[in-house]
């Protein structure tokens, strides 16, 4: 008899990956204001009570929404971070991938979503920035500071650069 636990086991996450997709796409192109609850379950295929299961609400959704981002941002992150080579190779590494980043219409639209909400959902941008600063911040301060105990570069403070 076969057995079905593994597939139970997967299902919810399968559905709150799926959910959280179908809600990216939403805000990003109705905002958080014009983005309905039932409009996402349908889209993604799943029953509204399903959906209030993983999220109690919209503000609940778009909270994971926006975290779900800056944790695919972080994971684009870490293969600068893995970059090996000179302070300088990093350097540069960092600011291809960074602008590569940048130009991204999809990571675009995320910065735009969360600036049109901040007012909403200040604590949501607030961890959303600070963690883009982390991610990225040290990623530089890091290539910058290696570069100074080298003896390749002076700054007083790698962090103010």
């Amino acid at each position: 008899m076969p057995d079905d636990s593994s597939s139970e086991t997967n299902e919810p996450d399968h559905r709150h990956s799926l959910i959280l997709a179908t809600a990216r796409r939403h805000f990003m192109t109705h905002g958080y204001a014009l983005t309905r609850m039932e409009s996402v379950s349908r889209e993604a295929g799943v029953s509204t009570a399903t959906l209030y299961a993983f999220f109690p609400g919209k503000a609940e959704l778009f909270s994971a929404v926006i975290y779900d981002a800056a944790e695919d941002f972080g994971r684009q992150m870490a293969k600068v971070r893995a970059a090996s080579g000179t302070p300088r190779e990093q350097l540069l590494v960092f600011a291809q991938s960074y602008a590569g980043f940048m130009r991204d219409p999809l990571v675009r639209a995320i910065f735009r979503l969360v600036m049109a909400e901040r007012p909403r959902f200040h604590e949501v941008a607030m961890r959303f920035f600070e963690k883009g600063r982390t991610d990225f911040g040290m990623v530089l301060m890091d290539a910058l500071a290696r570069m100074v105990d080298r003896g390749e570069l002076k700054l007083e403070k790698p962090s103010w650069a």
